[in-house]
């Protein structure tokens, strides 16, 4: 493999080996970024008057739209307030493509968009790892924090 220059890590150029490494460092950044987010909006919200309204709403929701059942609320907040992060997470990359899909055709619109899908490539390649290692090696926890429903999604 070559190495992937600075200029092609910033453009996201289309060649193999920068696009993995690309798609390693995003999958490092999400894994941190989502984590902290997840943390700081849990702190946030566990002491709002609307938490359990709140938490019951993304029960209901979760469990009659997706099939997701959590043997308590603990692992639902944990869930709920992680999946907010996930939800910036999709966003930033959305956000990224959107030059790109309005019809902007400049190499700066495409280099965005390259960065965008690896901004999904990274999350889910975390995804996999995190839930993986939970499974494996997280015991009862992990397995609660990862019900079939979830997994199916």
């Amino acid at each position: 493999f070559d190495m992937s220059t600075t200029q092609d890590l910033l453009l996201a150029s289309p060649d193999l080996n920068t696009q993995l490494v690309l798609g390693l460092l995003q999958a490092v950044a999400w894994w941190v970024i989502t984590r902290t987010l997840g943390a700081l909006i849990a702190q946030s919200f566990s002491t709002k008057a609307w938490r359990d309204r709140w938490l019951a709403l993304c029960k209901s929701t979760n469990e009659r739209s997706y099939g997701v059942f959590f043997d308590d609320d603990v692992e639902h907040f944990h869930m709920a307030t992680n999946m907010l992060a996930v939800g910036f997470q999709h966003a930033v990359g959305g956000a990224l493509c959107l030059p790109s899909a309005l019809g902007f055709a400049s190499p700066l619109a495409f280099a965005l968009a390259r960065h965008g899908a690896l901004c999904e490539v990274g999350w889910e390649l975390q995804d996999v790892a995190v839930r993986l290692t939970q499974l494996l090696f997280g015991g009862k926890v992990g397995r609660a924090r990862n019900p079939a429903g979830l997994l199916l999604i």
